[in-house]
């Protein structure tokens, strides 16, 4: 699975003569249900349209390229939802996605990331819990692929067999009504002390999954009351990145889970997208760690001062605003790209943002 590193190792390559691809191949669209895919139909208008801008130097590199992607895609089988290609002299990197991307695209020449770095950035990873009484189970999910961890079991079941063949063994009678009725009630204090320490650890082993999988979002599910209390317990460094308690079946497959969760991190994702832009809004208004606008951004930019670009997407039809992307990656700043209502906004205080170091102190 792609991450920011192979990004990263993609740029890399000297050689700038790239063809970068972008499809959307996914066979439940109605339109790629056809007997030629809308995908396929793009595809041949945008492959001949840009043979027709090719300079006379770049065009063995283009053809070779452009040939060796119609030979992978001749009997490509729709299998997956989004199909990101590079090609060049000497780069083939081939990623077949299960998440949508958000448009076909295509380019040559320095590798187009930016999509990539959409698609990585929107579907970060994310820890799933799914939890009742008697287990914990956690799940892995990014990039729309769910990959299984381990899960902790209650032992309370050890515990309860051995009660009930006690409970079994007393004698009946008014004599010994009261003291039952003690051990019934000390029995069910300790069941539920069993289910008190499945969540905790549950919500322990939640904290340190995280860290260890590099991952800020947490979603969980399961049956509800016991979510619930995996939630009182969290730590607050894994309650912070706390998208949703959720109820999802344990009997759920992997598709039903993606189906039921993604809403939630989807709308999660909107939500801290508009709490940054409104940060940055307010620390550059304020003088602080903050800047808007392109003068502004730039400047920050050839102080080294910039932390993290926030650019909306997706990204305008400017030579520089898709140049930024790679300028960033390059300088290993971090980049945000954000969507809806928060790019609405950022457009609306100059359509660039940056969050600083330090405060810029004016000349």
């Amino acid at each position: 699975m792609i991450n920011l590193e192979d990004v990263k190792q993609l740029l890399a390559q000297e050689n700038e003569h790239i063809l970068s691809l972008y499809l959307q191949v996914d066979a439940s669209l109605q339109e790629n249900q056809a007997a030629t895919p809308a995908w396929r139909s793009w595809l041949n208008n945008a492959l001949r349209e840009t043979d027709a801008a090719i300079s006379d130097d770049q065009r063995p590199i283009w053809i070779d390229a452009r040939d060796r992607v119609l030979a992978y895609l001749e009997d490509f089988p729709p299998h997956v939802k989004g199909l990101a290609l590079f090609l060049g002299t000497d780069v083939e990197q081939i990623y077949e996605l299960p998440i949508p991307l958000d448009n076909n695209a295509i380019h040559f020449g320095v590798p187009m990331i930016a999509p990539l770095l959409w698609a990585i950035d929107e579907y970060e990873p994310y820890l799933v819990v799914m939890v009742d009484k008697d287990e914990a189970r956690f799940l892995q999910v990014y990039l729309g692929s769910v990959e299984h961890g381990n899960s902790i079991v209650s032992d309370r079941f050890e515990y309860d067999f051995a009660e009930k063949t006690a409970f079994s063994s007393r004698p009946s009678g008014s004599g010994f009504g009261s003291v039952q009725g003690a051990d019934q009630d000390n029995f069910d204090d300790t069941m539920d002390e069993h289910i008190s320490r499945l969540h905790r650890e549950t919500a322990q082993q939640a904290r340190e999954l995280m860290k260890q999988m590099g991952a800020e979002r947490l979603i969980i599910g399961g049956a509800e009351k016991s979510a619930h209390a995996v939630e009182g317990y969290l730590h607050e460094e894994a309650a912070a990145g706390l998208a949703g308690v959720v109820p999802v079946p344990f009997y759920f497959n992997d598709a039903e889970v993606l189906e039921r969760i993604t809403p939630i991190a989807q709308e999660f994702e909107r939500l801290k997208e508009m709490e940054l832009v409104e940060q940055v809004i307010d620390f550059a208004k304020s003088g602080g760690r903050g800047a808007l606008g392109r003068k502004e951004v730039m400047a920050a930019m050839e102080m080294q001062q910039v932390e993290m670009f926030v650019i909306p997407w997706p990204l305008e039809d400017d030579e520089w605003i898709q140049q930024l992307p790679i300028q960033a990656l390059h300088a290993n700043t971090k980049i945000e790209l954000v969507s809806g209502e928060a790019a609405e906004r950022l457009k609306e205080e100059g359509g660039l943002g940056a969050r600083l170091y330090y405060a810029i102190q004016p000349v």
